[in-house]
């Protein structure tokens, strides 16, 4: 049977292929990398509200007596970032890292690091703000997690901190310019809170899945779904 599908205001169209009822199952037509996760709703697409994001409804029919409901593929990739300096004298380095998936199964769909030579800051921020916009233009994610750095106790009069400030305003405004709407700040200890974690757990996540990016990691994490739901009535 035919498959029409709709992508709501605001949300790329990943999938067109009818959602298999299963916790997860691969989508071989159209990305064989990244996992469908299927779930349903009583009335079709009218029924969504902007708190479920990034979905493509595939609408199976006006067979309503086999089809009772529509079905739902999501197929959502996050990607996370962190900014660090990790040798003195060095420039920064941003670590990107794409997940897919959902937190009970996701999976690494890219990795790498920008880098600049940059020696003002200035220029570094540019340099790493393009870099950062041509990487968006090949993966275009559902959504983008910024790992910043947790606040200190004490004033810290460091120019590194500050430095890293910066690159992450204008890295999550390079985000946004590419009309990525879900685009989040969250620092060390909200990442674990977002997983129902604590920080150092948070980061073992992430290191579980990439063990030399694993703030970037586990950032991305928070922004996808904590599992599929599947409908065992669907004949």
């Amino acid at each position: 049977m035919p498959v029409s599908t709709n992508t709501l205001p605001g949300l790329t169209s990943r999938c067109s292929r009818p959602a298999a009822w299963t916790r997860s199952s691969p989508c071989p037509s159209c990305c064989p990398q990244r996992t469908a996760l299927a779930m349903s709703i009583p009335n079709g697409a009218e029924a969504l509200t902007d708190a479920v994001p990034d979905l493509v409804v595939a609408d199976l029919g006006d067979d309503r007596s086999r089809h009772a409901r529509h079905s739902i593929v999501l197929c959502m990739e996050v990607l996370g970032i962190s900014v660090g300096f990790p040798a003195a004298g060095r420039g920064p380095v941003v670590t990107c890292v794409v997940v897919g998936g959902s937190q009970g199964e996701p999976q690494i769909q890219e990795a790498c690091e920008l880098r600049t030579a940059a020696l003002e800051v200035i220029d570094q921020v540019e340099d790493l703000g393009r870099m950062l916009s041509s990487k968006l233009s090949a993966l275009n994610p559902n959504a983008v997690v910024i790992c910043v750095a947790d606040v200190s106790p004490a004033g810290n009069r460091k120019a590194a901190p500050r430095h890293r400030l910066m690159i992450e305003g204008a890295l999550g405004y390079v985000c946004r310019d590419h009309k990525i709407q879900q685009v989040v700040y969250r620092n060390g200890k909200e990442v674990g809170e977002a997983l129902g974690l604590s920080k150092a757990d948070a980061l073992a996540r992430g290191k579980a899945l990439d063990s030399k990016r694993s703030a970037a990691a586990a950032a991305a994490l928070t922004a996808l779904p904590a599992v599929s739901t599947t409908d065992p009535n669907l004949s």
